[in-house]
């Protein structure tokens, strides 16, 4: 028998912030996965077990909580490393007049990181208020709580006023079909890929997106990177006049 526990997920207007456990019957005799956040370091299993497993275990999660609350899953949060987030932060062009968006912020990591780095403000959206106010308190004690804006409110609803052109960055970590949904709404509002890149992209309104875990369908990826099995990708865009 295996007993895994799925981490801090987020769902439409709700997040399950503590453990969800599960036992599930493993008749493998090679394989015993104790959590899936080290599912990872099994060695035994090849790349395409993991990969199986993986989506098995994401599928009851969501099956399990769709079938509970009725709501949608719109995204995963295994928290950014660290290491991650300060090797995506010398790729961005930002300044501290610069607007940052992120959406799905959970602790705020992201948000904090790019204030503290590029002095510049940052809205982060989260349904999950308890984590906000973890977010909220490290504001504080780090000085930034004038440059974040951390509210509680479902990114769906947010993104029916979005006006992209207002922000410089975007950054986003959601499950696969919310980023299918993302794109569409960006795509309506106008954007496309910045043909090229250079020291005046900013003036020519030049909007980057980050996401982490899944792509931006439709939108041409300009650089990527895989830390400790978490995939960033880097966008340029902006909107047609």
């Amino acid at each position: 028998k295996m007993t895994f526990a799925m981490h801090s997920l987020v769902f439409g207007d709700n997040r399950l912030s503590n453990y969800c456990t599960q036992s599930i019957d493993c008749t493998s005799q090679h394989n015993l996965i104790r959590d899936t956040s080290f599912i990872h370091d099994v060695s035994i299993m090849d790349a395409v077990k993991k990969k199986r497993i993986r989506k098995a275990l994401i599928s009851l999660a969501k099956a399990k909580f769709e079938s509970s609350s009725g709501e949608g899953v719109v995204a995963p949060i295994s928290p950014t490393p660290a290491s991650a987030i300060d090797i995506m932060l010398p790729k961005l062009n930002l300044t501290p007049d610069s607007q940052v968006l992120e959406l799905g912020c959970g602790d705020g990591r992201w948000t904090l990181s790019i204030a503290k780095k590029f002095s510049c403000n940052c809205i982060g959206i989260d349904i999950d208020n308890d984590r906000l106010e973890f977010a909220r308190l490290r504001a504080k004690n780090e000085g930034l709580s004038d440059k974040v804006d951390l509210r509680n409110t479902d990114i769906f609803q947010y993104l029916q006023h979005l006006h992209a052109e207002d922000f410089h960055l975007m950054v986003v970590y959601l499950f696969r079909d919310a980023m299918i949904r993302i794109s569409r709404i960006l795509k309506r509002q106008g954007l496309v890929d910045m043909p090229s890149f250079s020291s005046t992209a900013v003036d020519r309104g030049l909007i980057q997106i980050v996401c982490v875990g899944f792509t931006l369908p439709g939108f041409a990826i300009i650089w990527q990177t895989q830390v400790n099995g978490v995939k960033i990708y880097l966008y340029h865009t902006m909107k047609l006049s």
